[in-house]
């Protein structure tokens, strides 16, 4: 994916294409003339007066109305200023529009932030931040002042934005991207300014950041840029956060100006006016204003071009998306063999060409643009494809193994006398690989049933077949394997390798040490280390392990379960236990980046692991788990794995909101009172265990690593050998189960009623058995008194009223006291 990406970049970061209206390369030219440095220099001396611009700091509503009178002064009438709650406080993003006089409701947003913080010195008084970012804030008035200074009219509506908060993971862009969201405003692309005045290098560069899925904006950016600029652009680093990063994790197209090197002041006291550029930033707000002139009159782009192989071998067929702009009134087609040297082939009034006079075997691009009325056209949008008589290898895209078979899928050939697919598989990569199957067109998927369980991978290629008997090369091969659940234990470790200097940031030698450690009575036991990895983890490659354990140790980016969030919901949705013990959930499983947040339905958070919602305080200090139920040890900060002045905490756990209270297993203790900023969390989950699918979860908010090593052995031991059912080595006795148990209901699934049966009860304690839906809510109530010590019971699938309840998932719970247990059920028809 990052490479498709990468050379999506790179295609685009070459494109030259703009047609004019009425020579505006002159209009342009007048407009970026304006664009003064002094008056960067000004707006950067001002904003470095406050001393400190942090989000929290008692200023924060003067610097906001300093910017609300600096756009009112351009001769804008309805700037206004969005108010919304950050830490206790009410954060104002500041905002002015100049209307689109063609479509009103559609924007092109300018924006950059205004907040500042120092890492080095008491932020409240003292962050100048003259970088980062009053020098973006300096070009966003600049362009708007520059536009209003002309009367400039665009067709598109352009917002410009001053940011508030975004030092705190992009508060204020997050507040704005909800508003938009929520109001269904359509945004056509974003330009952030973050950082554009350092050039102590004495670079005549400066850095465009591409986003996935709206590269094209950027890389027309640098076009753009080179035109109107005498500084060069290059292309900078993929997805970066800021502004930007916020707009486009909700969905929007975004672009980030950034300079070419990082500021070596950066959060720092020393970010001062004195070390800026002040022509090194002018160049870059000319070449963000003819950009923004450029995408607030462009045609809309061209949507799902797509070239196909008619199978001659001297032409490509190109369709896309009829537009559906009034002002479209033909398309503009381009072809070449280098994106940099295209050739017009002709204007075409159908949304579908023939291009002939090609080369066999050899790769073309192919470019259409939307054209209007007044000749202006949009962005380029690229297609490719090679002609040839004989089929092309086929591209196998995904696998997907279950607990019976593997389903392969595969991209469908572009040419179009494709008649079948012919499928070969190989147990090995260097073994013989045998033809399986043969499948018609247009068929894209096949599942093969005759697998078994192995160590080794199947290997599976594929030939395409076109209907005058040609066949293809093979396509690369895709290795998978079944579902098998029966290789016993695999430790992931998605902890960095950091130096040890302090306890939140360990050694990989350290964090091996000491998971190792906790499973060594248990008799399968396979490592990975996620720095090691190559290729994104697949379900074929955690699927024969029955068990997870799964650790992030580091205040690092432990976000790699995002990536394949889909992936271990399938794991545990087919019989597999995964065991979570990992810094900020939130931000793993979702890349939540404010608090307090919650989680739909539907979210993998949510319905996975049990989990509705999370709050964090950065004061906050952990000491205790504290067992919310008795099965479940307390465990302690180890005080040797903390900074002493901690006093025995550790910071960067998440309190979570769990779905259903009775999966809260641990809460979270300090030795702070709760009306603290430090103990602001207690009582909240910390540990949640749910049961999915077939499978169960358990997820702790805080790393076992820093806990004390002899309880978080108990709870290894607990979790991997009562809950998970692994096996420990032949000479390591299974420690006695004591305590409230329920043993497995029998048939499960069941049809007219299942049996199960309660052992250990206290008969001293009042005893209680319900049955709950996957809602929470109470279906049957089988059992309330005292009980003897092991009791049977019996449930016929009925519900208080006596009516049959639908086939699904229901859960027991037993309590007794303080202890509590409980199991899944499913009922079928």
């Amino acid at each position: 994916m990052k490479k498709t990406c990468f050379l999506l970049a790179f295609i685009l970061a070459i494109c030259f294409l703009f047609a004019q209206l009425s020579d505006p390369q002159s209009d342009i030219l007048d407009l970026i003339s304006l664009v003064n440095a002094d008056t960067l220099r000004a707006y950067v001396q001002h904003l470095q007066d406050y001393q400190t611009r942090y989000a929290l700091a008692d200023n924060h509503l003067e610097v906001a109305n300093w910017l609300k009178g600096q756009f009112e002064s351009y001769g804008f009438t309805n700037t206004w200023m969005q108010e919304y709650q950050h830490n206790n406080t009410t954060q104002y993003n500041v905002i002015a529009t100049i209307p689109g006089y063609l479509y009103p409701d559609l924007y092109i947003i300018v924006g950059g932030h205004y907040d500042s913080y120092s890492a080095n010195s008491d932020f409240y008084v003292f962050a100048p931040g003259a970088d980062d970012n009053a020098s973006g804030t300096a070009g966003v008035l600049e362009i708007a002042r520059v536009m209003m200074a002309i009367g400039y009219q665009p067709k598109f509506s352009i917002r410009f934005i001053a940011f508030s908060a975004e030092e705190g993971n992009g508060w204020g862009s997050e507040a704005y991207c909800n508003y938009a969201i929520n109001a269904n405003q359509e945004i056509r692309v974003m330009l952030n300014l973050d950082m554009i005045a350092n050039n102590l290098q004495t670079s005549q560069e400066f850095r465009v950041m591409p986003y996935q899925g709206s590269e094209e904006y950027s890389y027309e950016t640098i076009r753009i840029a080179q035109q109107y600029s005498s500084y060069q652009p290059v292309l900078g680093e993929t997805d970066m956060g800021s502004d930007s990063g916020i707009f486009s994790k909700n969905g929007f197209n975004a672009v980030f100006f950034f300079e070419r090197y990082l500021n070596p002041y950066l959060h720092s006291s020393d970010d001062l006016i004195d070390y800026l550029d002040f022509q090194y930033a002018s160049e870059i707000v000319r070449a963000a204003t003819a950009a923004t002139v450029i995408f607030a009159n462009q045609p809309f782009p061209v949507n799902n071009i797509q070239v196909y192989n008619p199978g001659t071998g001297n032409s490509l067929l190109a369709i896309w998306d009829s537009s559906s702009d009034p002002e479209v009134t033909k398309y503009a087609v381009y072809y070449g063999t280098e994106i940099d040297s295209m050739t017009f082939w002709q204007y075409i009034n159908e949304n579908q060409c023939i291009i002939s006079g090609l080369e066999e075997g050899q790769s073309y691009y192919i470019a259409v643009c939307n054209v209007n009325d007044d000749g202006l056209t949009s962005i380029r949008k690229y297609g490719s494809g090679t002609p040839f008589s004989v089929p092309a290898a086929p591209n196998l895209i995904a696998d997907f193994p279950d607990r019976h078979s593997i389903t392969i899928t595969w991209q469908p050939n572009s040419e179009l006398d494709i008649a079948s697919y012919s499928i070969y598989r190989s147990l090995g990569s260097n073994t013989t690989e045998t033809m399986i199957a043969t499948v018609p067109v247009p068929d894209t998927s096949y599942t093969d049933t005759d697998v078994k369980s192995n160590e080794e991978y199947y290997y599976y290629r594929l030939t395409a077949n076109d209907s005058e008997g040609n066949q293809s090369p093979f396509s690369s091969p895709l290795a998978s394997r079944m579902v098998s659940l029966d290789r016993g234990i695999y430790v992931i470790d998605e902890s960095k390798n950091f130096s040890g200097t302090t306890p939140f940031q360990p050694t990989d030698e350290a964090v091996d040490n000491f998971y190792n450690d906790l499973l060594k009575n248990y008799e399968k036991v396979s490592l990975l280390d996620l720095e090691e990895q190559t290729g994104t983890l697949k379900l074929a490659d955690i699927g024969i392990y029955s068990s997870i354990l799964w650790h992030g140790n580091d205040i690092g980016d432990n976000t790699y379960p995002y990536e394949i969030r889909d992936i271990l919901g399938e794991y545990i949705r087919l019989g597999g236990n995964i065991f979570f013990t990992v810094y900020y959930p939130s931000k793993a499983f979702e890349l939540i980046a404010g608090y307090p947040a919650s989680f739909s339905e539907d979210s993998f958070i949510n319905e996975v692991l049990g989990i509705g919602g999370v709050n964090y305080n950065v004061q906050s200090r952990f000491k205790y788990a504290i067992p919310n139920n008795e099965n479940y040890p307390a465990l302690q900060v180890d005080s040797l794995k903390t900074i002493s002045s901690w006093h025995s905490h550790i910071f960067g756990v998440e309190g979570m909101e769990p779905v259903n209270p009775e999966e809260s297993i641990y809460l979270y203790g300090s030795d702070y009172s709760p009306e603290s900023n430090q103990g602001t969390l207690n009582g909240k989950s910390v540990g949640i265990h749910r049961y999915y699918g077939e499978g169960q979860v358990l997820c702790l908010s805080f790393p076992l690593y820093n806990m004390q090593a002899s309880s978080a052995q108990d709870l290894i031991d607990y979790v991997f050998t009562n809950l998970f059912q692994e096996s420990t080595k032949p000479d390591i006795p299974i420690p006695p189960v004591t305590g409230l148990r329920l043993l497995p209901n029998y048939p499960n699934p069941f049809v007219n009623e299942t049996t199960f049966t309660v052992i250990n009860a206290d008969p001293e304690k009042l005893m209680n058995i319900k049955i709950y839906n996957l809602k929470g809510q109470v279906v049957q109530t089988i059992f309330n008194g005292y009980p003897l010590q092991d009791m049977q019971f019996t449930w016929n699938g009925k519900d208080t009223t006596e009516r049959n309840t639908s086939s699904g998932i229901y859960f027991v719970k037993v309590s007794s006291g303080k202890e509590k247990v409980i199991a899944k059920i499913i009922k079928i028809k």
